[in-house]
Parts: structure tokens; sequence; C-alpha cells
């Protein structure tokens, strides 16, 4: 069906000592529909828990928080890119995936 996850997978550089590439998180979306909100939540949670189990990177310049904050923007930009390619995303909202669509694969 058109705007389904069919394959998914993610990277995060900077949140951990190491890439962090949440498997689990990305297998929860195969079949959900891209522009589900209940998808988004359970793979930020995911991601969140990964993150959490690999543990995060040494301090920087920037807080804990505030990395786990931009990479759940990140997150949503992937939502949004995956929604507007599939064309479950109406035009209004489709400006906020502009430029972040290399990311998606397949849909």
């Amino acid at each position: 069906a058109t705007g389904v996850v069919t394959a998914a997978r993610a990277a995060f550089g900077g949140l951990c000592a190491g890439l962090l590439t949440p498997d689990a998180a990305c297998a929860a979306l195969v079949g959900r529909a891209a522009r589900d909100d209940d998808a988004l939540a359970a793979f930020w949670a995911a991601v969140r828990d990964a993150a959490s189990a690999q543990g995060l990177a040494p301090p920087t310049r920037h807080s804990d928080a505030y990395r786990l904050a931009l990479a759940r923007a990140f997150a949503y930009k992937l939502f949004a890119s995956a929604a507007a390619r599939s064309g479950a995303l109406d035009r209004a909202r489709a400006t906020a995936a502009q430029g972040h669509s290399s990311g998606i694969s397949r849909i």
C-alpha cells in the first residue's frame, strides 16, 4: 500500500561513543504508515532506549538533553520526508520535509 514503510534503517551520530543504529526501532516501523504518529512515538522511544543502553557519548559542549532533542527533531524530519514522498502529507506541511528525503530509500 502507498505510504506504508517496507524497509527502514537509521543511524545517529554524536549521541553515543559510536554510531547508534537502532535496529529494533527500525524494525518496528515496517508495515506501518509513514504518517502514523504512534509509529513515530514508538520509533523515538526505541531510539532513546537504544541510546541509553549503549551509553551516551562523554559530555561535549552540548548537553545530553540537547543532543537527544536534536536527534528527535531529525527523526521527525525523517517521518515528514517519508510522508511527503508517499503523498500522505498535505502540501502545506510538505515544506517541512524539503531537502531531507535523501535518507529514505523505499516506502
